[in-house]
């Protein structure tokens, strides 16, 4: 199995903050990544600009409440624009939504997308599917 290069893993709970901060960063609400996480996340005080926010108030008390490993994961996701969870599929595994079966192969960690390709060998150099969902499927627990 390859290993996933210089994506962020992070906490599944962790997840909330970081899509909220990219939300925002896409909306031009935040400036790009290191800005965000300098002036509006990782500081000793919620940004006076945005005190009267009250999600941004609960999304940096909620963010300051984690240790400072989390937070560095939590950054370089925002900074980067994509993450992993601890709990994702990995490459190489059997996984099923329910409805189709396969291995996972080429993952795009990309915060928008999350997917990857479905392969129907071991090999993963024949029969491609569509690509899937990260967050819908599931490891195949085999016996």
């Amino acid at each position: 199995m390859k290993k996933e290069l210089n994506v962020p893993v992070i906490l599944p709970e962790h997840e909330k903050v970081v899509v909220w901060v990219l939300h925002k960063i896409n909306r031009d609400k935040f400036p790009e990544g290191e800005l965000t996480v300098k002036y509006y996340m990782d500081c000793e005080t919620p940004s006076k600009r945005k005190m009267h926010d009250t999600e941004y108030v609960t999304m940096w008390d909620t963010y300051n409440s984690y240790t400072r490993e989390q937070k560095d994961s939590i950054n370089r996701a925002i900074i980067t624009g994509m993450y992993r969870l601890t709990t994702d599929i990995k490459e190489g595994e059997v996984v099923t939504d329910g409805n189709c079966v396969g291995f996972a192969f080429k993952f795009d960690y990309n915060w928008k997308k999350r997917t990857f390709k479905l392969a129907t060998s071991k090999s993963a150099n024949l029969n491609w599917c569509d690509d899937g969902s990260i967050d819908k499927f599931q490891r195949v627990i085999q016996g």
